[in-house]
């Protein structure tokens, strides 16, 4: 607002009106992205604006405050005055000047009690947070609890979506969701019989348990999905993988347990133990880590044993063999079945493909990504902003727009 050669602003921003019509647009959850940048350049402006932003967007105290609209103006008042220079440089015998600045004060304090009674009325009780960057207003939530179920019929279930109990009965085998994140099959001695094969897939940005008709427990990752018959009857178990899984299979002797990747590309055979697939076909290499028991690796007519601690490399052409690496942290291999989302000697690249399954986002590089790796790493619950905020740690710039997240160095 200007008047009589004075021009009234904050911190040189945007003239007080303009950042009031700001606020109550972002109480009311309306900014455009233009809008949300803008006043996200004036709360990053000086941390004087930060803390005026966040007692203006209290949504606790401005409600508390409508009881007693007379204390509220005051109060907005004695804030404005504190924080705004202009309001404290001037005397009161400049009268049109000072009518001037008053206005200007009074117009916000009117805007934001108009926002403070919309928001009263949608009766919101959560806090709005304080943006701290330019991607402050927009975030990405991690990965949740969801996949979808494929049943022998062709049937689809959204199992997020999906109410806790029986799912469906199939021959003898009920499925039931137990509890989030956890389908479970149980399959009866008697009767039934095997009837078809269910196919169990996450999407980017799920992941899912899964208690398997002979009692065997699977974990999968994102962008994972594992076939399995509704019961083991025949004188085998066998699934087919692809993406990331971790198998806890049950010991049966009588009836040993194989695990096809990626469409035959190789297979697991065991008998009863803890282990980790690796298999996505964006990945250089399948990888197989034993963490208890015995297992054989098979790919063609090559094979190989490998006990507990080692890790087994496929090559996905099936003519290079199986490696053995015996130095791997088992920690680090499951760390995303634990809760956690492990950089540990991880290259920027293969970080980067993580990023984009858990928080189902595109990758877009606006440079040439160096070849560092990185240790440490994040609950696997952390936003995608918490991420960003590691890798600009390591000089990686990022900026989320979207669903895609552009990477430079």
């Amino acid at each position: 607002m200007s008047g009589a050669g004075y021009c009234f602003k904050l911190d040189s921003m945007p003239a007080p009106e303009r950042i009031a019509t700001l606020i109550f647009g972002f109480l009311r959850e309306e900014l455009t992205e233009s809008e949300t940048l803008e006043l996200n350049e004036w709360v990053a402006a000086s941390p004087e604006n930060q803390r005026l932003f966040e007692d203006l967007t209290d949504t606790h105290n401005l409600i508390s405050e409508l009881a007693d609209y007379q204390k509220f103006k005051a109060l907005t008042w004695q804030r404005l005055q504190a924080e705004i220079p202009e309001l404290r440089k001037h005397k009161a015998p400049d009268r049109e000047m000072n009518w001037k600045m008053i206005a200007a004060a009074a117009s916000i304090i009117l805007i934001i009690l108009v926002g403070a009674i919309y928001l009263n009325s949608r009766h919101k009780k959560e806090r709005l947070m304080l943006p701290k960057n330019e991607n402050a207003l927009k975030d990405i939530p991690a990965g949740s609890d969801k996949a979808i179920l494929t049943l022998a019929d062709g049937s689809t279930v959204a199992l997020d979506s999906a109410a806790i109990g029986k799912i469906t009965t199939q021959g003898s085998t009920q499925v039931n969701k137990t509890d989030s994140g956890k389908l479970v099959y149980n399959s009866s001695p008697i009767g039934g019989g095997q009837v078809g094969a269910n196919t169990l897939s996450t999407p980017r940005g799920g992941q899912y348990k899964l208690i398997l008709p002979d009692g065997t427990k699977v974990w999968l990752n994102a962008a994972s999905t594992i076939r399995f018959p509704v019961a083991f009857s025949g004188a085998e178990r066998k699934v087919e993988v692809s993406g990331e899984v971790y198998f806890e299979v049950i010991h049966d002797p009588a009836k040993p347990f194989f695990v096809d990747i990626n469409s035959g590309t190789a297979s697991v055979e065991v008998l009863g133990t803890h282990f980790n697939i690796n298999a996505y076909t964006d990945e250089p290499e399948i990888r197989a880590t034993l963490l208890e028991g015995s297992v054989k690796i098979i790919q063609g007519n090559k094979n190989k044993l490998i006990v507990p601690g080692d890790q087994a490399l496929i090559a996905t052409d099936k003519g290079s063999g199986i490696l053995t690496n015996s130095h791997v942290d088992l920690d680090d291999v499951v760390a995303w079945k634990n809760g956690q989302t492990n950089f540990s000697n991880l290259s920027m690249e293969a970080i980067l493909r993580i990023v984009s399954r858990w928080y189902d986002v595109d990758i877009i590089h606006e440079s040439a990504i160096p070849e560092r790796r990185l240790n440490g790493g994040i609950p696997r619950n952390a936003p995608l902003s918490d991420l960003m905020k590691v890798l600009e740690a390591y000089q990686i710039q990022t900026r989320l727009e979207g669903k895609k997240l552009f990477v430079k160095t």
